[in-house]
């Protein structure tokens, strides 16, 4: 399958945002694999910068430790081996902090900044990183118009960057957390969660109105079944209206009174500067976020060790062990269904707590529970609250069966 990729386009102080590279090898895959031995640059002929600098560091390792050991016992004299050194000082010159990186994102405004983001952070920790920025099309960006529940749910903003990761286009992509699935595909992982803005859903109201304060019937715009059903546990008399659209486009739908109302995550606005249309953030006991919601998540090909050791430079482990908490929650209710489900974890010290929702496929029962405990059972609290959700909502259901 062939994926819109955009024209080529350089942003004024950012890096050069470009289409899918040619794999051939290129000058920088040379000066990468200029001092790996010529056996080892005829095996691998098509090296990336990244894996070309990776063999030449294991190969200095090496060398490294031999000479160490032999001069130990005098089997070689010491200028040897201070020459060694001198060569190995200039071939550290060549090393996966001055490869290029191509990184993939959708072409939101949004996502464009969460980009801009990651983009920072890793140049931050490697300043001599080159970086490429690679803007695709996602079947989300592509259909406005059909509900996401329809479209294919979680994963419609994900699909085409995973497939540019698994063919070589790119060697990352930058997600919003919560727009991943449960399970990756095989070959992807999550080389690093990190920078979790605010969590909460906020509500929006075009003369600042908060959520009680709505008259009855108001029509309340969102795209997420999650907030449909917790927006009916505090108002059943309000309408949800479907709400599709990046964030700005839902605004100037609400600016141009398509709805009384509507709810979106914080983390967008905050990110975009758009805090001050805030009516009021709803509190995460009752509007649960989705698994995720707030955080990066940066995906990768589980075999590129190189990639991996880079991203490890930059994750945010708190970040990390409670957005994958709340992901081992959503694959233990089996996240790839259509059920309404929410799942946020707040850590303070060295304990969590995870406030989770669960809801049927019919949107007519929602249960709500809540569990804590230490840092080093996360998953297994996430997975308890999992199957004890999961029997409570059972158990609602028959009695309304019965």
């Amino acid at each position: 399958m062939e994926h819109e990729i955009s024209n080529p386009v350089r942003r004024s102080g950012e890096n050069e945002v470009t289409g899918p590279r040619s794999r051939s090898p290129n000058r920088r895959v040379r000066a990468a694999t200029r001092t790996l031995p010529t056996r080892f640059r005829r095996s691998f002929p098509r090296l990336t910068p990244l894996r070309a600098a990776a063999y030449n560091s294991e190969c200095s390792k090496i060398c490294t430790d031999f000479f160490g050991f032999v001069q130990i016992f005098g089997l070689i004299p010491s200028f040897a081996a201070a020459r060694f050194r001198t060569m190995q000082s200039r071939d550290a010159n060549v090393t996966p902090d001055q490869t290029t990186f191509r990184v993939g994102t959708r072409g939101s405004a949004l996502a464009l900044e969460q980009t801009r983001i990651f983009n920072a952070a890793l140049t931050a920790a490697i300043p001599a990183m080159q970086i490429e920025t690679v803007v695709m099309s996602t079947a989300g960006d592509v259909d406005k118009q059909t509900p996401l529940a329809i479209l294919g749910g979680q994963g419609v903003f994900a699909k085409e960057l995973e497939a540019a990761l698994l063919n070589g286009t790119i060697d990352v992509a930058v997600h919003s957390a919560k727009d991943l699935t449960s399970e990756l595909p095989p070959g992807l992982t999550l080389g690093a969660i990190l920078n979790r803005a605010d969590p909460r859903d906020v509500f929006l109201s075009m003369d600042g109105k908060r959520l009680t304060e709505l008259p009855t019937g108001a029509r309340v715009g969102t795209s997420s079944r999650r907030r449909v059903m917790e927006l009916r546990q505090l108002r059943p008399d309000l309408q949800a209206v479907e709400l599709r659209g990046n964030v700005d486009t839902r605004l100037r739908k609400l600016a141009a009174g398509e709805v009384d109302a509507a709810i979106i995550a914080a983390a967008g606005l905050l990110r975009m500067g758009w805090q001050e249309r805030i009516s009021e953030y709803l509190p995460v006991e009752a509007f649960v976020p989705s698994p995720g919601q707030g955080a990066l998540g940066i995906e990768c090909r589980a075999d590129d060790a190189a990639t991996l050791t880079l991203l490890a430079r930059i994750a945010d482990r708190s970040v990390t062990i409670a957005v994958e908490a709340e992901r081992t929650f959503l694959r233990t209710v089996g996240g790839g269904c259509q059920s309404p489900i929410g799942a946020h974890t707040v850590i303070e010290g060295d304990t969590l707590t995870m406030h989770a929702m669960l809801a049927d496929e019919g949107m007519t029962v929602a249960c709500f529970q809540s569990a804590g405990g230490g840092l080093n059972e996360a998953d297994a609290i996430a997975r308890d609250l999992a199957e004890s959700l999961s029997n409570e909502l059972a158990l609602r259901l028959g009695r309304l069966a019965s």
